[in-house]
C-alpha cells in the first residue's frame, strides 16, 4: 500500500495517465507512441499476476483480438485502397484488452465503437482521424 493506494490502483491510475497521453499525442499527430503502450500492457499484465487471473488467457485473447484487428485492418485497406486502421491503434487495443476481464470486453468493443463513430463524425472532412481517444475513454469507463 501506497498512500491507501494498492499496487493494483497505482498500475490503474499510471496506465489511466498514459492513456491521456498516448489520446492526447494521436490528436496533435495521429501516431500512438510505442512506449507508452508497451507500458500499459505490462502494467496491464502485472495487474492479472496480481489478481490471479490465468494469464494465458489473457494472452490468448489480447492475440486473438490483435489479430482480428490486423486482419480487418488489411481488409478495409484492401477495400478503400487506403489505410483505415493505424497499426498503432491496434496495438493500444491490445493492450488495453490486457487488462479487461472476458465480460467486459463487449462493453469496451461497443463503447470504442461508438466513442470512435463521434470522433469520426468530428474529423469528417479530414483524410484520418484519431482512434486512441476513443480507445482511452472506453478502457477508462470500462474498469470504472
Amino acid at each position: 500500500m501506497f498512500a491507501g493506494l494498492s499496487i493494483i490502483n497505482i498500475c490503474f491510475i499510471v496506465s489511466g495517465i498514459l492513456m491521456l497521453f498516448i489520446a492526447w499525442v494521436d490528436l496533435r499527430s495521429f501516431k500512438v507512441p510505442d512506449i507508452p503502450v508497451a507500458i500499459i500492457a505490462v502494467l496491464g499484465f502485472y495487474t492479472r499476476y496480481l489478481r490471479q487471473d490465468d494469464l494465458l488467457i489473457a494472452a490468448g485473447i489480447a492475440v486473438v483480438v490483435g489479430l482480428f484487428l490486423f486482419v480487418l485492418a488489411k481488409l478495409f485497406e484492401m477495400i478503400r485502397l487506403k489505410p483505415v486502421l493505424g497499426y498503432g491503434d491496434v496495438k493500444l487495443f491490445i493492450a488495453a484488452v490486457l487488462w479487461l476481464q472476458i465480460a467486459q470486453l463487449p462493453a469496451f468493443f461497443v463503447m470504442t465503437g461508438v466513442f470512435g463513430i463521434l470522433i469520426a463524425l468530428i474529423y469528417l472532412k479530414k483524410k484520418y482521424f484519431p482512434l486512441a481517444p476513443a480507445i482511452a475513454a472506453a478502457w477508462v469507463l470500462t474498469l470504472l
